[in-house]
């Protein structure tokens, strides 16, 4: 398939909070480092780091997918995918779960995207060392289905796997060679990797000692927030039929609510006229989250090296999104 190249506009690195005000909030809550980026106009606008500016590499935890989110429907587009088959049609070299309930509710490819699959594994929760690490089709092995296919929701980790199993199989490469091929370049991302940073300096150190993930797009990717809010504006230039890395009819089932919150891979919750698009991340050392506009064109992504900092993460994202919605009141 042609990728389209998108050439973002030149990234303004400037306060998008007032650090000497937040800085201390974030620490309070064991987040040394920040990093936080704006979506406005459908374009990544502004970024800004609070702590260590050289720390540009934070594990992001549920976040990972959306590389692979992008590829999902890239291959759509393509009709090399089709979400309504069976995940037992695109099998080759990944072990199939067993699915007891076969006959009546066959596992669908959409299953996974929807959070419908009947695995009710929450998420992966790392290894301690790199030493020692299992496969992807060891950990696939662990896939149980609990209850039948498309009747229960339950936001599933190796879900995430699954699927990036499915795209692997289809494609003969690795997520990590589709990411950077598929996503990351065409983005002209630098700070994005389901690798750990060559250069420690980089990483941000977690509140408390990480983990090793290798379960690449539902927990393993390194990033920043201003690449993690490219890829969302990549997204919402799509929802707003403008040429990106996907179609409109992928982005709009990516916005468009499936079962619950849950739309084809992220999350949901309607406003008065609006509604907001959100994700959010942890892993032991790290915790983020991620709110879109898209009818706005807007969105604001923030990253932390804190454990379990939600209670500044989620003001902090409240501030930043009213200063792009309203910006006269906001001052």
């Amino acid at each position: 398939m042609t990728i389209v190249p998108l050439f973002l506009p030149f990234l303004v690195t400037r306060d998008i909070l007032n650090a000497a005000e937040w800085q201390p909030k974030f620490r309070a809550v064991g987040a040394a480092a920040v990093s936080i980026a704006t979506i406005k106009n459908g374009q990544l606008d502004q970024a800004q780091s609070i702590g260590d500016p050289n720390h540009q590499a934070f594990q992001v935890g549920f976040l990972s997918r959306l590389p692979l989110l992008i590829i999902t429907f890239q291959l759509v587009d393509s009709k090399q995918l089709d979400l309504d088959q069976k995940v037992s049609f695109y099998q080759k070299t990944f072990p199939l779960p067993n699915n007891p309930f076969e006959s009546t509710n066959p596992l669908l490819v959409r299953h996974l995207l929807t959070g419908l699959s009947g695995n009710t594994q929450y998420k992966y929760f790392g290894y301690p060392t790199s030493q020692n690490i299992p496969p992807r089709n060891e950990i696939l092995k662990r896939f149980i289905i609990s209850n039948a296919p498309g009747t229960k929701q339950s936001n599933s980790a190796p879900d995430i796997l699954l699927l990036q199993a499915i795209v692997e199989d289809i494609t003969g490469q690795t997520i990590e060679s589709l990411a950077e091929i598929r996503v990351f370049k065409p983005l002209n991302l630098t700070n994005s990797s389901y690798f750990e940073p060559k250069n420690p300096n980089l990483i941000a150190p977690g509140e408390i000692k990480r983990r090793y993930y290798p379960e690449s797009s539902a927990q393993g990717l390194w990033s920043n927030a201003a690449d993690i809010a490219a890829m969302y504006a990549a997204m919402i230039q799509a929802y707003q039929n403008k040429p990106s890395l996907i179609s409109k009819s992928s982005a709009d089932l990516l916005f468009s609510i499936h079962t619950g919150q849950s739309t084809h891979g992220l999350n949901r919750r309607n406003l008065d006229n609006s509604f907001e698009i959100f994700l959010g991340g942890q892993c032991d050392g790290y915790s983020g989250n991620s709110t879109l506009r898209p009818l706005d064109g807007a969105g604001v992504v923030l990253l932390t090296n804190g454990n379990m900092a939600w209670s500044a993460i989620s003001p902090a994202i409240t501030e930043a999104l009213a200063k792009i919605l309203n910006p006269i009141s906001s001052r």
